[in-house]
């Protein structure tokens, strides 16, 4: 799986140079390392940090170092599909976990109209870390 776990990105006709989101899933740290990969908890065997930001990257919730060490990426084996609204307010996600989570996010007013079309070009993408609803098997 590489570094990160699996996320999907939100892009705009419009603006094709870069993502105007990115759609990813952080969960409270587990305390118990030593989880064992047949668990039905959605917690990775080897836990991920969050990805670091730069300037050209926005994590929306914004948070701040203390709560980012209470949080780690979600172990999301794949992607099986991805969907955006036509009204373009709500975008999901269907992942490969032992769940078979569908994971719903509502997107900010700015992501809205970059992913519209509208307004200038977006300088920085917005990394949404928490989605809106999760439904699980």
């Amino acid at each position: 799986l590489g570094a990160e776990s699996s996320y999907a990105c939100v892009w705009s006709p419009s603006f094709p140079k870069r993502p105007v989101a990115e759609l990813r899933s952080l969960i409270p740290r587990v305390q118990n390392a030593a989880a064992r990969a047949g668990d039905l908890h959605p917690a990775v065997v080897q836990p991920r940090d969050p990805p670091e930001y730069d300037s050209s990257r926005v994590q929306i919730p914004l948070s701040d170092s203390g709560m980012a060490k209470k949080m780690q990426e979600e172990q999301l084996k794949g992607l099986t599909a991805v969907a955006i609204a036509s009204h373009g307010r709500f975008a999901a996600m269907m992942a490969c976990d032992e769940q078979k989570s569908v994971l719903l996010y509502q997107l900010p007013d700015n992501v809205v109209a970059a992913v519209r079309g509208r307004g200038r070009p977006p300088n920085v993408t917005y990394v949404i870390t928490r989605p809106t609803c999760r439904v699980s098997a």
